[in-house]
C-alpha cells in the first residue's frame, strides 16, 4: 500500500521538474515535424506520379519487292472499288508506362500524305468486347487531304 501512496509524490515531483517539460516540449516538437516531413513527402511523391503513354510503332510496306524487281505498274486491287499503288501494315503498340491509370485521354493519329487513305483498322483485343475502355470519337474538323483517327481512353 505504500507503493500507491508514492505515485502522486512521483507525478507531483515530476510536475515540479522543469526538465520533465523540456522533454516533452522535444518530445512533441519532435512528433509533430515528423508529421509535416512525411506530409509532404507524400504530397511531392503523389505529384511525381505522372501520367506516361509509350508507344511502339512498326511499318511494313507489302508491295516492298517492287523495287528490287524493277516493275513500277505493279498495283493491287483492294475490294471491288480502290486500287493500291502501294500497301502498307502499320501498326501501334500502346503500354502505359507511368504509375496512374490513364482516364479520359484522347490519342489522336494522323497521316500526313495527301494520298493516304486507311482501308481497315482493329484492335487487340477488339473493340467489340471493349475490355479496354476505348471508344472512337469522330472529328470534327478534319479537312479532305488529312486522315485522322482519335481515340478515347476511359
Amino acid at each position: 500500500m505504500d507503493n500507491l501512496n508514492e505515485y502522486p509524490k512521483i507525478i507531483q515531483t515530476l510536475l515540479d521538474n522543469s526538465d520533465f517539460w523540456q522533454k516533452v516540449a522535444i518530445a512533441i516538437i519532435s512528433g509533430f515535424s515528423v508529421a509535416l516531413f512525411n506530409y509532404f513527402s507524400s504530397k511531392k511523391q503523389r505529384q511525381d506520379q505522372a501520367m506516361e503513354l509509350s508507344y511502339t510503332i512498326n511499318i511494313l510496306n507489302i508491295l516492298e519487292f517492287k523495287k528490287d524487281i524493277d516493275q513500277k505498274n505493279i498495283s493491287i486491287l483492294y475490294g471491288e472499288n480502290y486500287e493500291l499503288t502501294d500497301l502498307y501494315l502499320i501498326s501501334c503498340d500502346i503500354e502505359n508506362t507511368g504509375r496512374k491509370v490513364i482516364k479520359n485521354q484522347e490519342i489522336t493519329f494522323e497521316l500526313f500524305s495527301t494520298n493516304v487513305g486507311i482501308l481497315e483498322q482493329f484492335f487487340e483485343p477488339p473493340l467489340n468486347d471493349n475490355l479496354m475502355g476505348i471508344e472512337e470519337i469522330e472529328i470534327k474538323d478534319v479537312k479532305p487531304s488529312e486522315v485522322k483517327k482519335r481515340y478515347l481512353v476511359r
